[in-house]
């Protein structure tokens, strides 16, 4: 007799002779198939754990459970007072104390909660609080991704920490569990008791504590401001670095650059390429490659292709040196260094030196090292050099020690005035009267104005006053045992031509603005 197989699969009867391996090997698998899905669907089922009441509906396949509840699914678990389980959704509504675990340090609480097994995803409502850690976030209303662990708010949230005095807020959120990342979107802020920084778009990395911008940012704090479009800011070490369109604006002044470094325990910002620092009262501006700023010593120092811009009414002053250093008093003001071949234009002045102090205070620029100046037709020289403004407008002029003026009396030769101290004084930006004390000597040559000068003055005195107009010597005042010779034109010996220590330095001079940085 032959044995035979009732397939109900097939529904029909097999002959167990006609059945090979390979059937089977089919056979055996489909019901393997068949045990594994069922279990894989039982396991993707909410499941109730803890209940005190339970109330099923007639009509429906919703389950109501009240008091102590707890629900499981898979590696979730479910905590409220009450809540209804969809059983042909597989899905849940949850009320009162809401609270969901997630692995050993997610929690998230709230008053309502509706929660999709399918998709894991729970959408929790009222005073909603996530906590993560050492983080706490609160809002009132928050989707979570239980698959991804990835959170999601749209009506404002705050995120405190446990570690920090960080208090983050902002309309729009993710959170990011796994790395520990929140994106935030309109109107964020960060908050704490050294500053607050505020911005459209902003990335925190909760592990680093570090804040990372991609958009317009502003950080205010009461000794500074900071803007950037773009860079990062590690709250814990207080270390930063910025980029695009970003300033720091501090002690009156603002610095900007292609990029910016900052550390707020030292009060020390670095800037590297296109930097400039301008004054808030829009009285200079600087420019260089580098830089750095030191809030505490209240000292920048720029350095690499600078250039200084004084502005001055109706004109500006512009300096080149190797290097520029600027101070902060509180009795002198802004104090600014400039070191190593300075050289400056400004369209009625022009000087060189090695080194230039400005000071802001008593509006005055003193030269050191081989000091020269340019005015109009006039060069001026000495061991010193200082000059004094007044509105923005040079008024007068001091020169201390082997001063030397001199300027060119046509083909003929060179008119020259000589002294210990010279104190020269400007009307409308034209040297207007010069006063020398001390060892005067000056020659000059007599009707320089006609095609034959009459002769070559050579003057001798303690102390001299000379009147310049359309600049030129108009009239000169011999003081204390003055001792004056005339020589003709004929009878001048070329050795007193010149007085000792002339020299001419016309291929010095800045004739425009470029010329300062040969």
């Amino acid at each position: 007799m032959n044995s035979s197989y009732y397939c109900a699969v097939c529904n029909c009867r097999i002959s167990l002779k006609d059945i090979s391996i390979t059937t089977l090997f089919v056979v055996i698998g489909f019901f393997s198939f068949s045990q594994n899905t069922n279990e894989q669907i039982k396991s993707n089922r909410i499941q109730i754990v803890n209940a005190e009441r339970l109330i099923k509906s007639k009509n429906s396949s919703a389950q109501k459970f009240i008091g102590n509840v707890e629900l499981k699914h898979q590696e979730v678990k479910l905590f409220c007072d009450s809540a209804f389980l969809y059983l042909d959704s597989n899905s849940l509504d949850a009320f009162g104390k809401v609270k969901i675990l997630q692995g050993d340090s997610l929690a998230m609480y709230g008053d309502t909660l509706h929660y999709s097994g399918n998709s894991k995803l729970a959408t929790m409502q009222g005073n909603v609080n996530l906590t993560d850690r050492n983080l706490s976030l609160s809002t009132t209303s928050m989707t979570y991704n239980l698959r991804d662990s990835v959170g999601h708010y749209t009506s404002g949230a705050t995120i405190t920490s446990t570690e920090n005095s960080n208090v983050l807020t902002s309309k729009i959120g993710l959170y990011f569990v796994g790395s520990q990342v929140f994106e935030f979107q309109d109107s964020v802020e960060l908050s704490n008791p050294e500053y607050t920084m505020t911005s459209d778009t902003l990335t925190y990395q909760t592990a680093t504590e570090t804040a990372i911008f991609s958009g317009p940012t502003f950080i205010r704090a009461d000794s500074n401001l900071i803007y950037t479009e773009n860079g990062w800011y590690d709250t814990k070490n207080n270390l930063a670095s910025f980029q695009e369109n970003s300033y720091l604006e501090a002690d009156g002044q603002v610095l900007t650059g292609d990029s910016l470094f900052y550390d707020r325990n030292l009060g020390f910002g670095e800037v590297f390429n296109n930097m400039q620092i301008r004054d808030t009262a829009n009285t200079f501006v600087i420019q260089g490659n580098y830089g750095w700023h030191n809030e505490k010593q209240e000292q920048s120092l720029i350095t690499d292709s600078l250039l200084l811009i004084q502005i001055f009414e109706n004109d500006s002053l512009f300096l080149h040196a190797d290097t520029a250093v600027i101070n902060i008093d509180s009795t002198d003001g802004k104090i600014i260094q400039a070191f190593h071949d300075v050289k400056f234009f400004k369209s009625d002045l022009q000087g060189a030196a090695d080194s230039m102090l400005i000071t802001q205070s008593n509006s005055t620029i003193n030269m050191y090292e081989n000091p020269i100046l340019w005015s109009d037709e006039n060069q001026l020289f000495a061991d010193f050099i200082s000059i004094k403004s007044d509105s923005n407008t040079i008024r007068s002029m001091l020169l201390d020690n082997n001063a030397f003026l001199i300027s060119v009396a046509d083909t003929f030769g060179f008119n020259q005035v000589k002294g210990r101290i010279m104190n020269a004084y400007f009307s409308n930006q034209k040297l207007k009267r010069l006063e020398v004390v001390g060892n005067a000597q000056s020659v000059y040559y007599v009707g320089e104005e006609e095609k034959t000068p009459i002769g070559m003055n050579h003057a001798v005195c303690s102390n001299m006053t000379l009147v310049i107009d359309e600049n030129k010597v108009d009239q000169i005042t011999f003081r204390e045992k003055p001792e004056a010779v005339l020589y003709p034109m004929d009878d001048i010996n070329p050795k007193i031509r010149l007085l000792v220590g002339f020299r001419w330095e016309e291929d010095l001079r800045p004739k425009q603005l470029t010329d300062i940085f040969r």
